[in-house]
Formats: C-alpha cells, sequence, structure tokens
C-alpha cells in the first residue's frame, strides 16, 4: 500500500511539473500569448510561422496562457502597456513595447505584426 501511494505521489509530482513548465523563451523579440483552443491564436501564430524566413534576426515565442506562469506574465505585459483588454489572446508584444490584441487577418492585423517585426529588424 505504501508502494503504491509513493507510486502515485511521484506520478502527481511529475505531471503537475510537466504542466508548469513555461513555454517558449521569455526573452524573444515577438512574444504571442496565447490559447490552445482560440483559432484567431492560431491564425496569428500560423502567420508569424509563415513570414519568419523574411525576417531571420527576429526571435519569435509563444507562451501558452493556460500555463499560469505565462498568464500572470501576460498579465504584466498588459498592464504596463496600457492595454484595457486583459486577459484577451492573441496578445503580441513587439520588443517589449508594443502590445496588439487579437487576429484579424493578414491585410489588417498581419500588416501590423509585420510593420513591428520591421522595426525591431532596423534596430538590430
Amino acid at each position: 500500500m505504501k508502494k503504491l501511494l509513493a507510486l502515485i505521489i511521484a506520478g502527481l509530482a511529475a505531471f503537475a511539473l510537466a504542466a508548469c513548465k513555461p513555454a517558449g523563451k521569455p526573452d524573444a523579440d515577438v512574444i504571442v500569448f496565447y490559447s490552445p483552443t482560440c483559432p484567431h491564436c492560431h491564425k496569428a501564430m500560423e502567420f508569424l510561422d509563415k513570414v519568419k524566413d523574411e525576417y531571420p534576426e527576429v526571435t519569435t515565442a509563444y507562451l501558452n496562457t493556460q500555463v499560469r506562469e505565462n498568464s500572470m506574465k501576460m498579465r504584466e505585459y498588459t498592464a504596463r502597456l496600457g492595454q484595457n483588454r486583459q486577459g484577451y489572446v492573441p496578445f503580441a508584444v513587439f520588443g517589449g513595447q508594443v502590445g496588439i490584441t487579437g487576429f484579424g487577418t493578414e491585410d489588417t492585423t498581419g500588416a501590423q505584426y509585420i510593420e513591428q517585426i520591421k522595426a525591431l529588424q532596423a534596430a538590430k
């Protein structure tokens, strides 16, 4: 019985550690906070993946807001950047200075992303 209890506790601890692991690199030029169930988030990430080869110096990280640490980090950014729509995803942060909430189309929000990415690349 003690062995079974120890095995269950070890399994739960391993699961908890895996669930708390932050996704992506927090020091990236572009940080996209997303939810795995958000279709607009996936459109934003697909767009950034599509254009990444055009801007190789600009690094991108995707942070899942279902991970508590990432959700807290997103709240810090939204507060610091004066975003009034805290908790809305996707939320993309460019150079730690500009935040864009949501993703419409490649022609609208995608164009805003490209403008920010070009500015980041020019600054490098």
